[in-house]
């Protein structure tokens, strides 16, 4: 078996993969956003770094985005509503984007919550766009406009 064979075939397996998490969360009645899916696919975040990216990219370009609005996007574990101890989970998630898109993708904005740079946005925007070429990018970004991707 060939190694061109072998990633294709771990490819397929992970679309599928994708695919399964997603009826499933359908199945327990959770919301599925398929730019999370694809933040997920592109990136290969788990679901709440996945989430919590989603989040800071529907924000306008220019402007942070509060900690805790974040800790609203990403699940409640066991059930439980969030706490104090989610924070945490919160920085263990940035860490995960900050690897995914770059150190510099993710601002720090003290004493408030996280911002997306320009060029971790437009890594997020470009690794959508080469793992799903359905789905393009809005053609004109402006300052204090939120960005939103849409499907072909």
């Amino acid at each position: 078996m060939s190694l061109a064979r072998v990633d294709h075939d771990k490819a397929v397996l992970r679309e599928r993969i994708a695919e399964l998490e997603w009826e499933v969360e359908m199945l327990r009645g959770q919301a599925v956003d398929p730019q999370t899916v694809t933040l997920r696919q592109a990136l290969g975040l788990e679901r709440g770094a996945a989430l919590v990216l989603a989040r800071l990219l529907k924000g306008p370009i220019d402007q942070p985005v509060s900690a805790e609005a974040l800790c609203l996007a990403m699940p409640a574990r066991n059930g439980r509503s969030h706490d104090r101890d989610e924070i945490g989970l919160l920085k263990v998630y940035i860490c995960m984007i900050r690897r995914a898109i770059g150190k510099d993708g993710v601002l720090c904005v003290w004493g408030f919550g996280y911002q997306l740079s320009e060029a971790g946005r437009d890594r997020v925007v470009l690794a959508m766009a080469l793992h799903r070429p359905g789905w393009r990018a809005p053609l004109v970004r402006e300052r204090g406009q939120a960005m939103e991707g849409a499907r072909a």
